[in-house]
């Protein structure tokens, strides 16, 4: 990691723009891997990366981690991945950004969950169609780039063969072994871990929000927030004249 902030740092060329370098530069002093953005900085800088950890596998740079780095990216598997993942990833990013804020609206998160999902099944059903024209298609170009020849694993394919499968080309393979995977461990992951977003106390204490209250009848708000939360709540009189009184505010 050193090695590549001394070489985009210093280096002077044409193959890194300043936006990324300073992206991928930032992302280094934190624990850039476990990012989305790191990823999407990563396959956009893989050349200039390559280049780099080349570099300084000869002369007087020669530093052996380098050779086991750039031979741990210069790959089908690796380059194929890294595409794999920076075009689903890309679609998590704003339902991320929209969970960190402090200011969450709990009806716009649900939306954004169901909007994702839609957008996730989408990705299955015409899974040939975007692994094909989106993720093969810039894998394919990286690889020309790199002198990379595409391939599947060789324990990858003993293991087809030990099943008495017939061994597809790498773009069908890395499409069911890899691509749809993962994607169903996303949908999977999407669907456990955010459904608390639709819990029926978070859903009504949404309801609260200024933009959103004005629409609400007091009674029945009154009544429904009673029944969920009666032990943290004041008596139903000073429950309905508060809530009253906030829709007037508003």
């Amino acid at each position: 990691m050193h090695a590549l902030r001394s070489e985009i740092t210093n280096y002077q060329g044409e193959y890194i723009c300043l936006t990324n370098k300073k992206r991928l530069l930032s992302l280094c002093d934190t624990r850039w891997i476990d990012r989305n953005t790191s990823i999407e900085a990563f396959l956009e800088l893989y050349i200039p990366i390559a280049n780099t950890l080349d570099k300084f596998r000869y002369g007087t740079l020669k530093d052996p981690r380098a050779e086991q780095l750039y031979h741990a990216i210069i790959n089908f598997q690796h380059i194929i991945s890294t595409c794999i993942s920076c075009f689903l990833l890309s679609d998590i990013a704003p339902i991320s950004r929209l969970l960190q804020t402090e200011t969450l609206d709990f009806s716009s998160a649900n939306r954004y969950v169901d909007d994702l999902l839609d957008t996730f099944e989408q990705r299955k059903h015409r899974a040939r169609d975007y692994f094909h024209n989106v993720i093969n298609s810039h894998a394919h170009e990286l690889c020309k780039e790199l002198f990379v020849t595409p391939s599947i694993p060789r324990h990858s394919v003993l293991a087809l063969r030990k099943q008495n499968m017939s061994i597809c080309d790498p773009e069908e393979f890395y499409c069911d072994h890899a691509y749809l995977p993962f994607l169903n461990e996303l949908i999977n992951n999407t669907k456990s871990r955010l459904s608390g977003l639709k819990s029926e106390r978070i859903i009504l204490l949404s309801k609260l929000r200024p933009e959103v209250i004005v629409n609400e009848k007091p009674f029945e708000l009154a009544k429904h927030l009673s029944k969920q939360f009666a032990d943290r709540l004041p008596s139903p009189l000073q429950l309905n004249s508060e809530l009253a009184r906030w829709q007037k505010k508003m």
